[in-house]
């Protein structure tokens, strides 16, 4: 904020001192600004600016919300599996290793692994702790968030979700800059970087010639897979209407009601997953224990 001022004294555009700033101010903020400086309405596109943010900021606490109860679950599921091994099964293990008993491969790795465990109980949670932070640092990263999204849209209902966050943050940041006076060729190349499941660049490009060509959006629209035809559709209405901003806001909403809704229906289908993957693990590590010991019952009733 002192640069800013100190800036601004000196005669420089705010716009042109918040763009020294992208850590702060995206290309959104600063397009917007820039047209409200150009059209003398400022405290309009400030406004915009505060309806997108808040919109952004909404739409942005849902999606954390609902990563909240699965995250719980596999977090949970992780550290109880984690004491189990390390402190419960060890004591098993210790007694079966001892009687010599001739075990199934996976029992005797398991046993092996946890005593072993027990035995470097410090080392074990080091290593753990640190393959966390690693993983934790490398999501943070931009790579590793453009990585772990590669990974993520493969997954059909994902890509979906995905693809409805992306129209929804699309069709606001191009309805924002209409409204604040951007010239449309500018508007489609900053709205394009809010999508991310498309070449951003190629895109932009591409919708942005097309109406420098003289086409309506809604037929450079079409010649996009990605965007539906109910996208197009209401973007054509909303030409001949003669507004296209409000129906741009109006897909907005509609998109993100669409995310709220694949979200719940993803929370539905991953519960019984999760659910049946922990049935799975701990089947798994019980019949490894129970294994040995009705050999050893066995054994006895044999004598």
């Amino acid at each position: 904020l002192s640069d800013i001022s100190i800036a601004l004294k000196k005669g420089e555009t705010l716009s042109a001192v918040l763009s020294k700033h992208p850590e702060y101010f995206d290309d959104i903020f600063v397009t917007v600004v820039k047209a409200g400086e150009k059209s003398g309405t400022l405290g309009k596109a400030f406004s915009y600016l505060q309806e997108q943010l808040e919109s952004t900021h909404r739409l942005q606490e849902e999606i954390k919300q609902a990563m909240i109860y699965p995250g719980v679950i596999v977090l949970s599921m992780g550290g109880i599996g984690l004491l189990m091994f390390t402190f419960v099964i060890p004591k098993i293990g210790q007694m079966f290793l001892r009687m010599k008993m001739e075990l199934p491969i996976f029992t005797e790795i398991l046993l092996k692994s946890s005593v072993y465990a027990s035995e470097h109980t410090s080392l074990v949670f080091l290593s753990f702790g640190g393959l966390f932070l690693v993983l934790f640092l490398l999501f943070r990263s931009e790579m590793g968030k453009k990585g772990l999204k590669k990974i993520l849209v493969k997954l059909p209902f994902l890509k979906q979700l995905v693809k409805y966050t992306d129209l929804a943050r699309f069709t606001r940041t191009l309805s924002t800059l209409l409204k604040s006076g951007v010239p449309i060729v500018d508007s489609l190349m900053v709205s394009s970087k809010a999508l991310s499941l498309v070449d951003v660049g190629k895109t932009g490009k591409s919708l942005s010639e097309g109406v420098e060509r003289g086409e309506s959006l809604s037929k450079v629209l079409k010649k996009v897979d990605f965007f539906p035809t109910l996208m197009t559709r209401m973007v054509s209405a909303g030409e001949a209407a003669g507004k296209l901003d409000k129906m741009l806001l109006d897909l907005s909403t509609f998109y993100r009601d669409e995310v709220e809704s694949s979200l719940k229906k993803f929370l539905k289908v991953l519960e019984p997953v999760l659910m049946m993957v922990i049935g799975v693990g701990v089947g798994i590590m019980v019949l490894a224990v129970i294994s040995p010991i009705y050999q050893l019952v066995g054994g006895l009733n044999v004598q």
